[in-house]
C-alpha cells in the first residue's frame, strides 16, 4: 500500500562525525551510529558515576526510530551536524538530540540527550528537587532546520532565521535562541562546520551565521544551491560551481563538471551531477582539488558530505528510496549491522511497516 511505501521510502539522509540519520516520504525519522551521547536518538538504562556512563547503547548498527516528544509526530525537516541532529514536527516545532555540552546546540533542556528535546524561547529556569531546567515557549512556525558543527539554526515561516548554540559565554548563554536581525526574506538555509549560510529570495547570500552575519559579494545570478565548507560554495543554473576564496573578495568559477547540486563541512566539498554521480575534493583558496568520482556509491538524488575526511562515511539516497552509505563504520554509522568498513555502499533496510489488519 501507498503507506507501507511512504514508511520505508527514504527522502533525505543527513550524516554526522559517526552518526546517520533518515526522513522517509512517511515523515518518520531513523537513527544508526554513534550514541554514546544520544547521537542516534536512542535512550538505554544506564548508571552515571562521575563522568563515566555506563550500560548505555553507544552503538546502534541498524536504524532505529526516533520519536519527537516521545510521540509518533509527523517530521518535515531533518539535518545533522557533528555530534548532534535536529528536525521539525509537522506544527513547526523544533526539536534536537545529540551532544551540546558545550555549546548549548541542542538547546536549553540538556547538555546532551538521546531522547530529542525541544527548542523553547523566552525560557525561564525551573528548580525540581536538587536540579534545575528550563520552560518556555516551544520555538513554532519554523519550515526548515540546520545543524552545523557547534550550532543549529531555524528558518522560521515568517523568512527570518533563529539560531542557537556556539555563541561566547557560558552554556546557558549560548543556548538560548536568538534571532538573526540582519536577515530578512530567507529563501535557503545550510550549515556548515563553522558556520551557516542563507540564501534569499533576491538573490542575496549571507554567511558567518548565527552570531556574525556578512553578505557575500559578486552573487551570480540564478543560484540553485548553496554549500559552506572552509568557504562558502553556489551552484547555478547552468552547472557552473562558485566560490568566495575570503571575506570581501569576490567569487570565483571552480574548473570543475558541471554540477546541480554540492555539499561541504570543512575543507571537504562534494559535488553532484544531473546523472546522480557524487564526485568529492578538497577545498581551498585556490580552489576545489583531488575532484574523484566516490566509486562504489552509484548515482544518487540526494546526499550529505562525510563530517571527517580522512576517517569519514558518506551516504545517499537512489532513485528508489534507498539508502546506501560507505566508508568507515566502527560505530555501525552504515546501518549494514556490522562494524566492519565497507569501501562499496551497503543498503541500509529500515523495518517494514505493519501490515494492515
Amino acid at each position: 500500500t501507498l503507506a507501507d511505501l511512504e514508511a520505508v521510502w527514504i527522502e533525505t539522509v543527513g550524516v554526522g562525525r559517526a552518526q546517520t540519520c533518515a526522513l522517509t516520504a512517511g515523515a518518520t525519522i531513523w537513527c544508526w551510529g554513534r550514541n554514546d551521547r544520544g547521537q542516534a536518538g536512542q535512550s538505554h538504562p544506564e548508571v552515571q558515576v562521575g563522568r563515566e556512563r555506563y550500560g548505555a547503547e553507544r552503538a546502534v548498527d541498524r536504524p532505529r526510530r526516533v520519536l519527537l516528544g516521545g510521540e509518533d509526530r509527523p517530521a518535515i525537516a531533518l539535518s545533522v551536524g557533528d555530534d548532534h541532529a535536529c528536525a521539525l514536527d509537522h506544527r513547526g516545532e523544533a526539536w534536537c538530540w545529540g551532544n551540546g555540552e558545550r555549546y548549548g546546540q541542542i538547546g536549553l533542556a540538556a547538555p546532551f540527550s538521546a531522547a530529542p528535546v525541544q527548542i523553547v524561547t523566552q525560557p525561564e529556569m525551573t528548580f525540581q528537587g536538587a536540579h534545575y531546567g528550563w520552560i518556555g515557549k516551544p520555538l513554532t512556525n519554523a519550515r526548515d532546520v540546520a545543524a552545523g558543527g557547534c550550532f543549529s539554526c531555524a528558518l522560521m515561516r515568517d523568512r527570518t532565521i533563529s539560531c542557537w548554540g556556539c555563541s561566547s559565554g557560558y552554556w546557558d548563554d549560548a543556548a538560548h535562541v536568538r534571532q538573526v536581525p540582519e536577515v530578512k526574506d530567507a529563501r535557503v538555509l545550510v550549515a556548515g562546520a563553522r558556520e551557516a549560510c542563507v540564501l534569499t529570495s533576491d538573490g542575496q547570500i549571507t554567511c558567518g551565521l548565527p552570531d556574525h552575519p556578512r553578505v557575500l559579494e559578486g552573487v551570480p545570478a540564478l543560484v540553485v544551491a548553496v554549500a559552506v565548507g572552509t568557504f562558502p560554495l553556489a551552484v547555478t543554473a547552468d552547472g557552473a560551481v562558485w566560490m568566495w576564496p575570503s571575506v570581501g573578495e569576490l567569487p570565483t568559477r571552480l574548473d570543475v563538471p558541471p554540477a546541480v547540486a554540492a555539499r561541504a563541512w570543512s575543507d571537504h566539498a562534494c559535488l553532484r551531477n544531473a546523472e546522480g554521480e557524487v564526485r568529492c575534493g578538497h577545498l581551498r583558496a585556490d580552489g576545489l582539488f583531488g575532484l574523484e568520482p566516490v566509486a562504489g556509491l552509484g548515482a544518487v538524488v540526494d546526499f550529505d558530505v562525510a563530517r571527517a575526511p580522512a576517517d569519514g562515511h558518506l551516504c545517499g539516497v537512489t532513485g528508489d528510496g534507498l539508502a546506501v552509505c560507505l566508508g568507515s563504520n566502527a560505530w555501525g554509522q552504515l546501518g549494514a549491522g556490522d562494524q566492519d568498513p565497507h569501501r562499496s555502499a551497503v543498503k541500509v533496510t529500515l523495518p517494514s511497516a505493519p501490515s494492515p489488519d
